[in-house]
């Protein structure tokens, strides 16, 4: 078998399944690759979802405030900041979508106990960072719209079923 360039020499033990289901993680593979970081993503994403009941508008909103903070700020893309950046783009999306008052604290005891490792303190900074990283300015309107067209679109594609597209604000 060919080996991935990351794969490091050493035989990787699995994790334990318990702790595996805590963190969301498939097993690990004997050869990290893309394929597996995107599944990995994938997971925190419907981990998101389902914790804190995302509508399809909410995802098309938490996806354009991390595109829009990429596009102004292309250096605070790593590969450790993913992941805060959805978290704290879905808190923002509930915040913003919802008709009544939604506190971080909620979304923090929807998330804390598989990040058990976050604090409330952490989560209220990344939603400010998030903020100050979008210049204190959301997507609205079009931006929202071509992204609810976009993940429709995959969706339809993955599935076969066909969805009605949301119409986003303006």
């Amino acid at each position: 078998r060919a080996r991935c360039a990351l794969a490091p020499d050493r035989t990787r033990r699995p994790m334990p399944s318990r702790l595996r289901r805590r963190l969301l993680l498939p097993n690990p593979p004997a050869y990290p690759c893309l394929h597996c970081a995107m599944q990995m993503l994938l997971q925190f994403v419907m981990f998101l979802v389902r914790r804190l009941c995302l509508s399809v508008e909410e995802l098309v909103f938490a996806y354009a405030c991390v595109e829009r903070v990429l596009n102004r700020h292309m250096t605070v893309m790593r590969t450790y900041s993913v992941r805060p950046m959805l978290l704290g783009a879905c808190v923002i999306a509930c915040k913003v979508t919802r008709d009544h008052a939604i506190k971080v604290c909620q979304c923090f005891d929807q998330v804390s106990f598989v990040l058990d490792k976050l604090q409330l303190e952490a989560l209220v900074r990344i939603e400010h960072q998030m903020l100050e990283l979008l210049g204190w300015r959301l997507p609205m309107g079009l931006v929202l719209q071509r992204y609810a067209d976009a993940l429709l679109g995959v969706a339809i594609e993955a599935r076969g079923i066909v969805f009605n597209v949301p119409q986003m604000l303006h």
